[in-house]
């Protein structure tokens, strides 16, 4: 009987173990793919103004601008 109680408590806690570890990894996997959907949504070239609608292309949205600022 006593050997029953010591693996049932041995089960528990390695459950127990397990489970949280488990959870710890999923917390670390979203925070990297938030950053890499952050990294994906970023522009690539950061600082650029645009300005107006005129017939110079935009480097950061692709549309038509009368100037844009560096």
């Amino acid at each position: 009987m006593k050997k029953n109680v010591c693996v049932i408590i041995i089960l528990i806690v390695f459950i127990s173990i397990f489970t949280r570890i488990n959870s710890s990894n999923k917390i670390f996997l979203n925070e990297l793919v938030l950053k890499n959907i952050e990294c994906l949504g970023t522009s690539e070239s950061p600082g650029v103004n645009c300005v107006g609608i005129g017939s110079l292309d935009c480097p950061v949205y692709n549309t038509k601008v009368i100037m844009y600022v560096i």
